[in-house]
């Protein structure tokens, strides 16, 4: 592939956000997309078509229209590893606390059913708006095909951590509904808990599950405009950090709060 041109990837770094809707009571906010393989997208045949498309979105779009009618991927089709299923098992398990008794291996088919079958993340209209912090897909731990715009990672984020703070906390305040951020991934490089703790007076609240395994749950209040929104910290969706009977448990006790 030739070089990215450098207008078409900035054009991308500030305009898009997530899947759903801003009025979205529950939101999940990652780190980054990885860089897709691009078998079976019929309007994408590489990251410079991707942007392309991306250069277009506005701020939120619907997950299930912007694959299957931009991008031209059969949802049903997906396979492999997701964290939109972990997402969708906390989701399933706010509407139904029997999830609880289910194992793990059920609980990760039936997410497959609400995201890929029944197209339930991240659509207008809907309860749940799916993102990302850092707008640019690529490989973990590396800059790569962005090298000729930056000459490291580390460079990528100081640059963009401003700009993608300003876009989350001004969506946070235009939101009329927002009640739970869900950010997934205890690293170096997810700077939202950092972010949202720092903007906005906050406070612990509780421990939701705590793991030996991984890093635990845990739940800080925000005051935004006087109103309070959850931040509920997670170990990352995926890679083995995290089990759906974990994701499920941590949902359960947030719903039992009330």
């Amino acid at each position: 592939m030739s070089e990215l041109p450098e207008p078409l990837v900035r054009d991308c770094l500030y305009n898009w956000l997530g899947y759903g809707s801003l009025d979205s009571p529950y939101w999940f906010i990652g780190i980054e997309e990885s860089l897709y393989r691009w078998e079976g997208f019929n309007n994408v045949d590489d990251v410079e078509d991707f942007l392309r498309l991306r250069r277009e979105f506005g701020l939120t779009e619907d997950f299930k229209q912007v694959w299957e009618e931009k991008h031209g991927f059969a949802l049903e089709k997906f396979s492999g590893p997701s964290t939109w299923r972990f997402q969708a098992v906390f989701m399933m398990t706010l509407e139904d606390p029997s999830l609880l008794e289910e194992s793990s291996a059920t609980l990760g088919r039936r997410a497959k059913e609400y995201v890929f079958e029944n197209k339930r993340l991240g659509r207008r209209g809907g309860d749940s708006l799916t993102g990302e912090f850092f707008p640019l897909p690529k490989s973990l731990d590396t800059i790569e095909p962005y090298d000729h715009i930056w000459k490291s990672e580390a460079a990528y984020h100081r640059e963009v951590i401003p700009g993608r703070e300003h876009l989350l906390t001004d969506a946070i305040e235009e939101s009329n509904g927002v009640r739970c951020i869900v950010s997934y991934g205890n690293t170096n490089t997810n700077p939202t808990p950092e972010v949202l703790l720092n903007h906005y007076p906050s406070e612990k609240v509780e421990t939701l599950v705590s793991t030996e395994r991984s890093t635990s749950y845990e739940l800080y209040k925000l005051t935004v405009d006087d109103d309070s929104v959850h931040l509920i910290h997670t170990p990352f969706f995926g890679m083995g950090q995290a089990s759906y009977a974990e994701v499920a448990r941590a949902a359960g006790h947030y719903r039992n709060m009330g």
